[in-house]
């Protein structure tokens, strides 16, 4: 819902007041939709209308500041008092709406120049992002992302109907963060993903480090000696497969996890680290535990072929 919200009916246009009804959504470019019309319209009707939009009117969310400024740069007033950055460079481009496409472009000053079709390609942009993070439900489409950033420079930096324009698109294949241990333990998983969705252009990372560190390690939760020394690994990080927030109650329906990890009343955790993924993303420990995520998977399977039938 938050895709379809972001992504469409308030990421494509600027003016203020403007958003994209199922009508409009039906008329966009096929290769451009991420979603079915069907689903477009549940979101719509359901969350944008019935509960979304009323709550916006008193909080801003990320496309709100993007349309306010560019509203504000269309009505000249900061024009004056802001002549742009030369270089510009972007991470998290996984996600970039339409808008934050037309906002980044603006802050080129090169957007205020008139530009020699020569001159396109060597416009200093430079965008970073990981399509393994991305908001999109249907996943990083680099192809629709490269169409949005072509027509958006089109318009703004280039008037004529076929202007030729290319990227550079180049393919960081390093791991700079992890060792290699964790990069093979990575790849590994992204190997039995690509089988499962059939991804044939998968590749694996690299890693960058060459020094030497332990193995990751599997072990039956359910046997007596990793129970024990579980409890007593007192500065391991153990991380669940729940929502940010939802650590609390995940411990306490965990039969071992609250035998240890819970304090006497039941009402917060110990001072055991038991984070879930969003809780520990960007964070660096020396050991980590990875607990039931497979358990997890096997139960989301299930109920999505619940679902299905």
């Amino acid at each position: 819902a938050w895709h379809v919200i972001r992504t469409y009916i308030k990421g494509n246009s600027v003016d203020l007041d403007d958003f994209m009804d199922p009508e409009t959504y039906r008329e966009f470019p096929e290769k451009q939709k991420s979603v079915t019309q069907e689903i477009f319209e549940l979101v719509h009707r359901e969350v944008w209308e019935n509960w979304y939009r009323p709550l916006n009117r008193d909080f801003w969310d990320d496309q709100d500041l993007t349309r306010a400024v560019l509203h504000a740069i269309t009505e000249s007033e900061l024009n004056d008092t802001f002549d742009g950055h030369s270089v510009v460079f972007c991470d998290e481009a996984q996600d970039f709406t339409r808008n934050d496409l037309r906002l980044i472009l603006r802050l080129s000053t090169f957007s205020r120049r008139r530009l020699t079709p020569d001159l396109l390609n060597r416009i200093p942009f430079a965008f970073a992002g990981d399509p393994f993070q991305t908001l999109n439900p249907t996943g990083f489409d680099w192809k629709r992302t490269k169409e949005n950033l072509y027509t958006i420079i089109r318009d703004q930096l280039d008037k004529r109907e076929k202007p030729k324009l290319e990227f550079n698109f180049k393919e960081l294949t390093f791991n700079y963060r992890s060792r290699e241990s964790i990069v093979q333990l990575g790849n590994f998983i992204h190997l039995l993903r690509g089988i499962v969705f059939e991804k044939t252009d998968l590749q694996p990372q690299n890693t960058w480090r060459d020094a030497p560190s332990d193995i990751p390690t599997f072990f039956d939760v359910d046997t007596e000696i990793a129970q024990t020394h579980l409890r007593r690994q007192e500065t391991d990080v153990i991380i669940v497969p729940c929502h940010e927030g939802e650590e609390l109650e995940y411990v306490k329906n965990d039969p071992f996890l609250k035998t240890f990890a819970l304090s006497k009343d039941d009402n917060q955790l110990m001072t055991r680290d038991v984070l879930s993924p969003m809780r520990a993303k960007g964070q660096e420990f020396d050991r980590v535990v990875l607990y039931k995520f497979g358990d997890a998977c096997i139960q989301d399977i299930q109920y999505q072929k619940l679902l299905l039938l």
